[in-house]
């Protein structure tokens, strides 16, 4: 039963937004579904959870999950509803990208040129960087190590951390554009450009953001198109991509070792589960921070992202201070921190007012901006245009959908926002 709880419910927080668009359009549910196949519905259908963590934990999680979706959905069909909401309008200009959109064949080709220059500054940033540092991640002595910036990896890279990191978010934004600047036009130098910040983000080791910039470019394209088959084979490559995902550990695991000691489980199905923990590590941390007395951060998380380095608020390095230690060994564990739900997130801070409030304020504003973005993208139909929306939608109203883990990661895509503001506002009222 708890299985079925929380399955249901943690695919709520990730594919809610099919209650209030149902369409080929809405992609961003759709990128969605691999994610809940591989982390959440497979390993509910398989893993016996009540072997590993005791009644009390299994209880805890699962009430906070079913109180924290009710209050989602709660939140997801108000914001809906409501006409306007005046800090995301600010911040999202909604004004001007009405106009803009207006006016889509006069934009599209200045969103080709802004953009090309902002990937062309990220390959030469990247470039400088791996020079300054003098390594690259996968090429490195100890390369998880030199993934994540540990240990003795930790110096060199901090000398360039704001160049590497914002020239790292720069190509991986601007790819889609790349990409369809390919599709619409042919030529060597695209190509080329193409190529080779695929390798600066590959070498990196951090292949997520690359990954996704990639699949939402085959997204836009697959769910513009007008007939049923190119969306069933895109579905069916969405799941198949991450399962693939979820078991590559594995698989490059028994290609190159001599003798696998890993286990196997029965099938495919157990190797895909064992590669997207997710269930298990929230069910962990929950155990150990109980265990602690139930520290509640009182909103601390909320912020600590946006200072830079080994800042103990931090929500990636804050996770991992609850599960492995009260003292500075954490900061030199080779992770990224735990990917927690949004229920959890509340019961962490605020207790079970937070386990209310949270994820009630996470599903308005995801209700509202998803309301604002559909009707922008139904009025559009070059692929450009279409993820200029995608991008507002992910990385700026990201601080509102997401606004319990704001990170100084997300200030690159402000930059970039407000640039296109600036420029085709510019632009525009030239032309007019």
């Amino acid at each position: 039963m708890y299985n079925i709880i929380n399955c249901f419910c943690l695919c709520v927080f990730q594919l809610g937004g099919y209650f209030i668009w149902f369409s080929k359009k809405n992609i961003f549910s759709h990128l969605n579904l691999g994610f809940c196949l591989v982390s959440i519905i497979i390993p509910s259908l398989i893993v016996n959870y009540s072997s590993f963590f005791e009644n009390d934990i299994l209880y805890l999680y699962s009430i906070i999950n079913l109180v924290g979706a009710f209050f989602y959905l709660i939140g997801l069909f108000l914001g809906n509803k409501i006409r306007n909401v005046a800090i995301v309008d600010i911040v999202i200009e909604k004004n001007k990208l009405y106009t803009f959109i207006s006016s889509e064949n006069t934009i599209k080709q200045k969103l080709y040129k802004y953009s090309f220059n902002i990937y062309v500054l990220g390959v030469v940033g990247m470039v400088l960087s791996y020079l300054v540092m003098g390594f690259m991640p996968l090429f490195s002595k100890d390369p998880l190590a030199a993934k994540f910036f540990k240990n003795e990896y930790q110096d060199t890279y901090r000398r360039v951390a704001i160049i590497y990191r914002t020239s790292k978010i720069f190509i991986e934004l601007m790819m889609p554009f790349l990409i369809f600047k390919v599709i619409n036009k042919f030529k060597i130098i695209d190509i080329f450009l193409l190529v080779i910040g695929f390798f600066l983000i590959f070498v990196s080791l951090m292949r997520t953001g690359i990954g996704q910039s990639i699949l939402i470019a085959i997204s836009i394209y697959s769910c513009s198109k007008k007939d049923k088959v190119s969306f069933v084979l895109y579905i069916i490559f969405i799941f198949f991509i991450f399962m693939l995902g979820s078991s590559l550990n594995y698989i490059i695991f028994n290609l190159f070792s001599a003798t696998s000691t890993q286990s196997t489980g029965s099938n495919w199905l157990q190797v895909v589960a064992d590669g997207a923990p997710d269930i298990s590590d929230h069910l962990s941390f929950l155990q150990a921070f109980t265990k602690l007395n139930n520290p509640y951060t009182f909103g601390l998380t909320f912020f600590g992202g946006l200072i830079p380095f080994q800042f103990k608020w931090n929500p990636s390095l804050w996770t991992l201070y609850i599960m492995y230690g009260r003292d500075d060994d954490f900061l030199s564990f080779l992770s990224g921190g735990l990917r927690l739900p949004i229920s959890v997130w509340g019961y962490v801070s605020f207790s079970w007012f937070g386990v209310i409030f949270v994820p009630f304020l996470g599903g308005f504003f995801t209700g509202y901006l998803l309301k604002v973005i559909k009707l922008l993208i139904n009025k559009i139909s070059s692929y450009d245009v279409f993820y200029f929306l995608v991008f507002i939608y992910m990385n700026i109203g990201i601080v509102f959908t997401n606004f319990y883990q704001i990170s100084i990661y997300f200030l690159p895509s402000f930059l970039i926002y407000y640039y296109y503001i600036y420029k085709l506002g510019k632009y525009v009222n030239k032309s007019t």
